[in-house]
């Protein structure tokens, strides 16, 4: 792609912070969902032309500099990383489901305990 056309194709959208990186020879990748898909198809194609260098990444609104791109590479997918932490020991899936249950228990004891007022409010009036 010509640069000067990514440059204007970006501007104006949150794409336009990429137009520094739009100098000399230049590809464009876009996938759409799930960024962990495109890492490992990415990371690929990196190993396999060595001549390609990437400068810059765009997930999920925000400009991602090269290190970040090829951290973020191989990092497992939050899917992977939830599970294996879910799945890790009995201790974290407990730690989890009370912190999860917590807001809820914590509402229904105010609840009560407006309701043990209400009849002691209404005896006294």
């Amino acid at each position: 792609m010509k640069n000067t056309l990514i440059r204007r194709a970006a501007e104006g959208t949150p794409f336009g912070e990429l137009s520094a990186h739009f100098t000399g020879p230049t590809a464009v990748a876009f996938s759409h969902g799930d960024p962990s898909r495109w890492r490992s198809v990415m990371k690929e194609f990196a190993a396999a032309t060595p001549k390609v260098t990437l400068r810059a990444g765009f997930v999920e609104g925000r400009v991602l500099s090269a290190k970040d791109v090829e951290t973020l590479a191989v990092r497992s997918s939050r899917e992977v990383l939830l599970s294996r932490w879910s799945a890790g020991s009995p201790r974290r899936s407990h730690a989890l489901v009370q912190a999860f249950s917590g807001p809820p228990r914590k509402l229904a004891y105010v609840l009560e305990s407006i309701r043990k007022q209400k009849p002691a409010e209404a005896v006294a009036g």
